[in-house]
């Protein structure tokens, strides 16, 4: 009978934890805007976006659109990530993937403004510089 216990307590214990170690289905539900490779997740309210950087307190904050106005493409994600510095905190693709906005807490280098602007149409959205410095 003692052996009986010793084998059941971790036995019942260890279905117990299995039983539980499953993903959670209503935190997979909801994030219905992840894309299955994970990188981006496309939203369709740049505005929104905007806000929600403000909130996670991002100062510097810019809407990306292609000039012609058409879809950002694979090629444009590969020139905006080759061109766009580590300390970028967030990038979120918008507006029905017509949009990229990035947000970061540093200064965005005006050579990377360029480079961009030499691409696609850049819409500074950022703090003002009063804001920012506390003035």
């Amino acid at each position: 009978m003692q052996s009986f216990r010793k084998i059941l307590f971790p036995l019942t214990s260890l279905v117990a934890f299995a039983a539980g170690c499953g993903a959670d289905q209503r935190v997979l539900n909801s994030t219905p805007n992840m894309r299955p490779n994970g990188d981006v997740r496309v939203v369709s309210n740049s505005e929104q976006e905007i806000r929600d950087m403000k909130t996670a307190r991002l100062p510097f904050v810019f809407l990306i659109r292609r000039k012609d106005g058409g879809l950002i493409t694979s090629e444009d994600k590969v020139f905006l990530s080759k061109s766009t510095p580590r300390e970028l905190n967030r990038k979120v693709l918008s507006d029905d993937g017509k949009t990229f906005v990035f947000g970061s807490s540093f200064v965005v280098p005006s050579q990377t403004l360029s480079t961009w602007r030499s691409r696609f149409v850049v819409e500074d959205k950022s703090e003002s510089v009063s804001k920012i410095d506390g003035r």
